[in-house]
């Protein structure tokens, strides 16, 4: 029963998601992004007292909410917030 759970969580992960709204992100989560992240709409998801969700470090001012962007691109904290709120549901 384990084994056909993690399968569907696997095959649920690697559903791909390329973008998403960050009124979306559950409590706790936010948005980061340094300049770089800004113009080319990758944004990160940032995950509070732990940093990104992709461990790319947290070093600069936040530019993506100084300049209000609405939606989060970085293929690697999509995946693993996808990932987490799926397994907040067990």
């Amino acid at each position: 029963m384990l084994t056909k759970q993690l399968n569907e969580l696997e095959r649920q992960a690697d559903v791909v998601t390329t973008k998403m709204n960050v009124a979306d992100l559950k409590p706790g989560y936010s948005i980061f992004g340094n300049k770089g992240n800004v113009w080319t709409d990758t944004a990160h998801i940032y995950k509070s007292g732990e940093g990104n969700l992709c461990g790319t470090p947290a070093l600069s001012n936040n530019w993506a909410r100084i300049e209000k962007v609405k939606t989060i691109g970085c293929p690697e904290c999509l995946k693993r917030y996808k990932v987490e709120a799926i397994i907040s549901k067990f």
